[in-house]
């Protein structure tokens, strides 16, 4: 009587990709202190010549949006781990009410991104050379390609974060989007800071 194999069961990966998760989630709150140390040097450094007023404006409200967020979704995940009293949250709604509206907060930082994106933009179009060198302009060639390499990859990101973000923003999300599609945003808006990480280190 021929013997039978059955087939090596593989180890499931959603307990590593929830670990992973989780402890993304908990380095996440270090952020609190970077984005308000952000926060306070833009409200305080109001003589800033690098700043206009309105691109000042902008990350001030993007400041305080990424800053809610992250509040939220760190009083949720000390909630979780029975850190913080569940209270918080179920008088607000519950879970997902409070999660919804932390990834509104995330919503409208990444919209205030296309603002100053588009403003910066307009800026750059606008004549700024007045020299007329041959090294001169080659400098300023050399300046604007940087920071047109920069704009191009904030853009990228914020474009793929965009769907992302409201997809969790919204009660029943996106029609059509799934995990795959959320981890592939995802890999797309992280890529440029990937990239410029790798390039760093070549």
């Amino acid at each position: 009587m021929p013997l039978s194999m059955s087939a090596p069961t593989l180890p499931s990966i959603e307990p590593v990709a929830a670990l992973l998760n989780d402890f993304r989630t908990t380095l996440r709150i270090l952020n609190l202190l970077r984005l308000y140390e952000l926060l306070r040097s833009l409200i305080l450094r109001e003589t800033d010549t690098d700043l206009d007023r309105f691109t000042r404006t902008v990350l001030v409200a993007q400041a305080c949006s990424y800053l809610n967020f992250q509040v939220m979704e760190s009083i949720m995940h000390l909630t979780d781990k029975q850190i913080l009293p569940s209270s918080i949250v179920l008088r607000r709604g519950g879970p997902d009410a409070w999660m919804r509206w932390a990834f509104r907060s995330w919503l409208l930082a990444v919209s205030l991104d296309f603002v100053r994106l588009g403003w910066d933009a307009m800026k750059h179009r606008r004549p700024t050379m007045g020299s007329t060198t041959i090294a001169d302009r080659d400098s300023f060639a050399g300046v604007k390609e940087e920071i047109d390499h920069t704009w191009w990859a904030e853009l990228q990101s914020s474009v793929a974060w965009l769907p992302v973000s409201l997809h969790l923003s919204l009660p029943h999300g996106l029609p059509g989007m799934n995990d795959g599609l959320m981890s592939l945003s995802s890999l797309l808006a992280e890529w440029p800071l990937c990239k410029a990480a790798w390039d760093a280190t070549s």
